[in-house]
């Protein structure tokens, strides 16, 4: 279920521990949607039972993403001329000991001091050698999700 945060009456996280509060609902998946929620928010939205979150604007690829994640759902798409992308799995921190080292405690100290361009200078020097981790990095950078860039880039400090 994708819940927005923001309803009249009541609010997606009040909305989502009602949810959750039922037997029935407790099995539901719930992917918190909101335009802006910064840290201390998004903890109160997983204290209140959401399963994830998804910042607006968002693309039908993240959608699709969190679906898999969640669901187990796989897709496949006909023909091998299809212009959909398949959705990239999630990233994990063993995913970027292919970098080096250096590039990786400067992309960590970049999201550390929240230098965007920084982040997407480095990201630039890695596209020609591996485009998809490159990409699958630009994508968090661009949802500002420094968090998650820093647990995966964290352990190889």
């Amino acid at each position: 279920m994708l819940m927005d945060i923001r309803m009249p009456h009541m609010n997606g996280d009040e909305a989502t521990h009602s949810i959750k509060a039922s037997p029935a609902g407790q099995a539901c998946k719930v992917i918190a949607v909101s335009a802006s929620v910064f840290r201390e928010g998004k903890e109160r939205l997983f204290a209140a039972g959401c399963d994830d979150f998804l910042s607006k604007p968002f693309w039908e690829s993240d959608v699709l993403a969190l679906l898999a994640q969640h669901l187990g759902v796989r897709y496949l798409y006909e023909g091998g001329t299809s212009k959909k992308r398949v959705v990239p799995r999630k990233l994990e921190p063993p995913d970027l000991t292919m970098l080096s080292g250096e590039w990786r405690r400067r992309f960590h100290a970049a999201i550390e001091q929240g230098q965007v361009m920084e982040m997407e200078s480095l990201l630039e020097e890695i596209a020609p050698h591996n485009k998809e981790l490159s990409e699958q990095l630009y994508h968090l950078v661009s949802k500002y999700a420094f968090d998650r860039l820093l647990e995966l880039t964290s352990e190889h400090n």
